[in-house]
């Protein structure tokens, strides 16, 4: 007989196999076999096969084979443990799974897997442990580390993500009052919140005087607040008043336009006044004729006013008349102190002149660029390049008739390592020290109104070299 392997014992005791106490199936033979206690053969009684005691005889050596009639030959390996077993390394049957077709060992990185969702229903009591869980679903969840409270922050912690709807006008949302709904955000990610009580704003003693100072200012507007109410009644009150005197006064004009018919009348007595007063007038003629006698007087003295007024004039002249030193007159010239800020006139305008308080008159001075002045004779300032490259003598500029060159500034500039010197004549006298140079280096001398050096009269500038190195470089000077 075969026994299929894949049944268990619960599947064996509905088919009434009767099992031993140690758990051994017990198999009681009636039938189909030998007297001499074999097991025959179902097809052929000819084979037997002897039954020995497993302990005390050899045992039978049997097949056994699965429901397709296929003989089982490997069966797992290793230790069988009992519940609650501690091994360090454990040996026993992997446990494996279909995974899309292809069996997988369970392990940490293939875990068996397992229904996201189960039916509960029909669980309730201990009646119901065997029922079949039928409900198989998905229930969406976030992946990530969980963590623990006050767990230190990784620099690339993962985790499931709290979502919130950005709802930056804040609309009324469908969801009625104790219904679940997402919690919403303005436009930046910022989560919309209510405060709901009183805030305390930890501010600093000088932020309390500001606000304590703020508070009184604001007692004051309030009383200064009604007392302007107070004064603003008053004034309509006045208003109220005047209205009323406005209305005594129309009265009073519609009596005026009767008082004028009598001052019409009035009117014609002061011409016949007038008549009077121009008979006055004839009297007034001969009092003139006395008062041209006293001008006569007064023009006796008109003399002496017109030589004042000659002394005055003695002091004015002609734009660009002659002026006699010890015999032509002047008039000293003030000025107004002013060491503040001066004040400004309109272009075209006369204006005083300002002076500081030593009678120091403020001036403005400004160069200028086409011209100088050497004893108050104007001079023009003039340019020439250099370029020189001969060991020894090399003219600059050749001499000027009756003229000294004066140098107010230069710029040199040497190809190689040579030294420099400027001299009045070829080898004449120095009027630089040596100006030592290497290749690309130089002097930058600035423009000076006295002048650095001159050459004598009638004498070349000459730039003298210690070597034949290229020197080229310009200068800028006056004739004088």
């Amino acid at each position: 007989m075969a026994i299929d392997p894949r049944l268990t014992r619960e599947d064996l005791e509905r088919q009434k196999f009767d099992f031993a106490g140690d758990g051994a199936v017990r198999v009681t033979f009636d039938g189909g076999g030998a007297s001499d206690g074999s097991i025959v053969d179902g097809a052929d009684s000819g084979i037997k096969a002897t039954v020995f005691d497993l302990t005390n005889s050899n045992p039978l050596s049997v097949a056994i084979v699965d429901g397709d009639g296929d003989q089982i030959s490997s069966f797992g390996g290793g230790v069988q443990y009992a519940d609650g077993t501690s091994e360090a390394t454990p040996t026993g049957t992997a446990q494996v799974f279909d995974d899309g077709g292809v069996m997988t060992v369970v392990s940490d990185t293939n875990p068996l897997p397992v229904l996201a969702s189960i039916d509960t229903t029909g669980l309730a009591t201990e009646n119901k442990q065997d029922d079949i869980i039928t409900a198989i679903g998905a229930i969406p969840g976030g992946g990530g580390q969980q963590y623990d409270v006050d767990d230190v922050a990784g620099a690339s912690d993962t985790g499931t993500l709290g979502l919130l709807v950005r709802d930056d006008a804040l609309t009324t949302l469908t969801p009625a009052d104790g219904d679940y709904t997402q919690g919403r955000t303005n436009s930046r990610g910022a989560q919309w919140v209510v405060h709901d009580g009183e805030i305390t704003a930890a501010l600093s003693a000088t932020d309390n005087a500001v606000l304590d100072a703020i508070a009184a200012s604001v007692a004051a507007i309030d009383t200064d607040t009604t007392t302007l109410i107070g004064h603003v009644d008053g004034i309509e009150a006045l208003l109220t008043t005047i209205d009323g005197r406005v209305d005594g006064i129309e009265a009073l004009i519609g009596t005026t336009n009767t008082t004028l018919s009598t001052i019409d009348g009035r009117v014609d007595g002061i011409e016949s006044l007038l008549t009077a007063i121009d008979g006055h007038v004839d009297g007034i003629e001969g009092s003139v004729d006395g008062i041209e006698g006293l001008l006569t007087t007064i023009d006796a003295d008109t003399g002496s006013i017109m030589t004042a007024v000659q002394l005055i004039d003695d002091v004015i002249f002609t734009d660009d008349a002659a002026f006699t030193p010890g015999a032509s007159k002047v008039a000293a010239i003030g000025f107004l102190a002013d060491e503040t800020a001066s004040d400004s006139v309109d272009e075209g305008d006369i204006g005083a002149s300002r002076m500081t308080l030593d009678r120091k008159q403020h001036v403005v001075a400004e160069q200028e660029s086409n011209s100088m002045r050497i004893g108050g004779v104007a001079v023009v300032p003039k340019f020439v390049a250099i370029a020189a490259s001969s060991s020894g003598n090399n003219t600059v500029l050749a001499a000027v008739t009756s003229k000294k060159i004066r140098v107010l500034g230069y710029v040199i500039n040497a190809n190689g390592t040579v030294n420099a010197k400027f001299q009045s004549g070829a080898s004449g006298t120095d009027l630089t020290g040596l100006i030592y140079m290497v290749v690309n280096t130089g002097a930058v001398v600035p423009v000076c109104n006295q002048g650095w050096f001159e050459t004598a009269s009638n004498t070349l500038l000459n730039l003298n070299l210690s070597a034949a190195v290229a020197v080229g470089g310009h200068l800028v000077y006056i004739e004088v």
